[in-house]
């Protein structure tokens, strides 16, 4: 972990690394307008080591990783964003069928340390995911968008409105799914929704 470090140029809106002479979002052939969320932070590229511990976290028998990469991603959004301007920090929860047959989501488990080191109140409970859907890992974006639209609901007696709300994941590529979570959390008067994630995949095209 020691050796994956954030990436020095990136958008400033969707994390994907940007040439150093890049100087707007217009810039990022990744940036999506259309997007329930208003910003991603990412801590690095999925390339390389980062791209290898990613696909390590998805599986429970490394969640030990998690964890540590958690710590790591708590310190980095402590020291990075204004943390005081959210009310809640959420996991991006999975199905309840998945969570039966894994008993593990890596996003939730990355998402106590984040709370600890942050101090933004932890809320898993807020937030349900109302379908299956199948893995996104060789969709386009146009069929990723399709595949997870819909896939996200509130709990009916939530009181969000007016709150800003910090969506935790372990990567970013499409932004279909913390768009599609970003819209369910709107839809109950959710002011402003940021997501933060380990990894920033950009290379779809």
């Amino acid at each position: 972990m020691s050796e994956i470090a954030p990436e020095q140029y990136c958008c400033s809106r969707c994390s994907a690394p940007i040439s150093a002479k890049a100087q707007t979002t217009k810039d990022c052939r990744l940036c999506k307008s259309d997007w329930n969320f208003s910003k991603a932070y990412c801590f690095c590229t999925y390339q390389g080591k980062a791209a290898r511990a990613a696909r390590l976290m998805k599986s429970e028998k490394h969640e030990a990783l998690t964890l540590e990469i958690g710590h790591r991603l708590g310190a980095w959004a402590a020291d990075t964003l204004d943390c005081g301007k959210y009310q809640f920090l959420i996991g991006i929860p999975q199905h309840w069928m998945r969570r039966c047959w894994r008993r593990y989501n890596q996003a939730v488990t990355l998402a106590s340390p984040i709370s600890k080191a942050t101090g933004i109140p932890l809320r898993n409970d807020l937030l349900v995911r109302t379908r299956w859907t199948e893995k996104q890992g060789t969709k386009t974006i146009e069929e990723r968008l399709r595949s997870v639209r819909g896939s996200f609901a509130c709990r009916s007696n939530v009181h969000l409105k007016d709150c800003s709300v910090l969506l935790v994941d372990d990567i970013l590529t499409s932004g279909a799914t913390a768009s599609d979570a970003a819209r369910a959390l709107r839809s109950v008067g959710v002011q402003e929704v940021d997501v933060l994630t380990f990894a920033r995949g950009a290379s779809l095209k």
